[in-house]
Protein backbone atom coordinates (compact mmCIF):
# COMPACT_ATOMS: atom_id res chain seq x y z
CA UNK A 1 0.00 0.00 0.00
CA UNK A 2 1.52 3.39 -0.74
CA UNK A 3 1.67 6.07 1.91
CA UNK A 4 0.84 9.03 -0.35
CA UNK A 5 -2.91 8.46 -1.32
CA UNK A 6 -2.13 7.21 -4.53
CA UNK A 7 -2.60 3.59 -6.21
CA UNK A 8 -0.48 1.40 -8.13
CA UNK A 9 -2.27 0.33 -11.26
CA UNK A 10 -1.17 -2.30 -14.22
CA UNK A 11 -4.09 -0.24 -16.10
CA UNK A 12 -5.22 3.11 -16.16
CA UNK A 13 -8.21 3.24 -13.66
CA UNK A 14 -9.99 6.53 -15.17
CA UNK A 15 -10.48 7.94 -18.43
CA UNK A 16 -9.60 12.08 -19.20
CA UNK A 17 -11.34 14.56 -20.66
CA UNK A 18 -11.39 18.53 -20.94
CA UNK A 19 -15.27 19.63 -21.29
CA UNK A 20 -16.05 23.20 -19.88
CA UNK A 21 -19.66 22.71 -20.56
CA UNK A 22 -20.26 19.43 -18.41
CA UNK A 23 -20.73 19.72 -14.94
CA UNK A 24 -18.32 17.92 -13.10
CA UNK A 25 -18.36 16.16 -9.55
CA UNK A 26 -15.55 17.24 -7.37
CA UNK A 27 -13.65 14.43 -5.67
CA UNK A 28 -11.41 14.57 -2.74
CA UNK A 29 -7.45 14.20 -3.79
CA UNK A 30 -6.74 11.94 -1.06
CA UNK A 31 -9.41 9.64 -1.42
CA UNK A 32 -8.07 6.16 -1.99
CA UNK A 33 -9.87 5.76 -5.48
CA UNK A 34 -11.85 8.99 -7.22
CA UNK A 35 -14.73 7.07 -9.00
CA UNK A 36 -17.46 8.33 -6.10
CA UNK A 37 -17.88 12.21 -5.74
CA UNK A 38 -18.61 14.31 -2.82
CA UNK A 39 -22.34 14.07 -4.00
CA UNK A 40 -22.10 10.36 -4.42
CA UNK A 41 -22.55 10.74 -7.81
CA UNK A 42 -20.13 7.63 -9.53
CA UNK A 43 -17.62 8.74 -12.73
CA UNK A 44 -14.70 6.47 -14.35
CA UNK A 45 -13.66 9.91 -15.85
CA UNK A 46 -11.81 12.69 -15.02
CA UNK A 47 -12.37 16.72 -16.52
CA UNK A 48 -9.31 18.59 -15.98
CA UNK A 49 -11.30 21.28 -18.47
CA UNK A 50 -13.97 22.16 -15.69
CA UNK A 51 -15.64 25.16 -15.44
CA UNK A 52 -19.11 24.35 -14.15
CA UNK A 53 -19.24 22.09 -10.83
CA UNK A 54 -22.15 19.99 -9.41
CA UNK A 55 -24.26 21.91 -6.57
CA UNK A 56 -24.51 19.29 -4.47
CA UNK A 57 -20.67 18.51 -4.33
CA UNK A 58 -20.06 22.17 -3.46
CA UNK A 59 -22.60 22.49 -0.94
CA UNK A 60 -21.03 19.24 0.94
CA UNK A 61 -17.78 20.52 0.59
CA UNK A 62 -18.99 24.13 2.05
CA UNK A 63 -20.96 21.45 4.88
CA UNK A 64 -17.70 20.08 5.32
CA UNK A 65 -15.52 23.36 5.57
CA UNK A 66 -17.87 26.59 6.58
CA UNK A 67 -14.77 28.99 5.92
CA UNK A 68 -13.66 27.54 2.46
CA UNK A 69 -13.40 30.45 0.69
CA UNK A 70 -11.09 32.33 3.23
CA UNK A 71 -9.01 30.07 3.12
CA UNK A 72 -5.63 31.23 1.96
CA UNK A 73 -4.10 27.81 1.47
CA UNK A 74 -6.43 24.57 0.66
CA UNK A 75 -7.65 22.46 3.38
CA UNK A 76 -9.13 18.99 2.85
CA UNK A 77 -12.71 18.78 3.84
CA UNK A 78 -12.39 15.81 4.96
CA UNK A 79 -9.60 15.72 7.42
CA UNK A 80 -9.08 19.06 7.35
CA UNK A 81 -4.99 18.69 6.46
CA UNK A 82 -3.21 20.69 3.90
CA UNK A 83 -3.80 19.90 0.50
CA UNK A 84 -1.08 18.66 -1.64
CA UNK A 85 0.02 20.76 -3.91
CA UNK A 86 -1.37 20.83 -7.48
CA UNK A 87 2.11 19.30 -8.71
CA UNK A 88 1.55 16.20 -6.45
CA UNK A 89 -2.43 16.62 -7.65
CA UNK A 90 -1.23 16.27 -11.53
CA UNK A 91 1.25 13.39 -10.39
CA UNK A 92 -1.79 11.30 -9.22
CA UNK A 93 -4.08 12.31 -11.86
CA UNK A 94 -0.93 11.11 -14.19
CA UNK A 95 -1.28 7.86 -12.45
CA UNK A 96 -4.90 7.35 -12.21
CA UNK A 97 -5.19 7.39 -16.51
CA UNK A 98 -1.81 5.71 -17.57
CA UNK A 99 -1.71 2.61 -18.26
Amino acid sequence: MRTDGGVDVDTATLGLKADADEITHLVCCRDREWGVAFCGHVSDTLNMGAEHFCSMCVSEVERLIPDVYEQTSPHCPKDRALCPTQFEVDLRVLREVSP
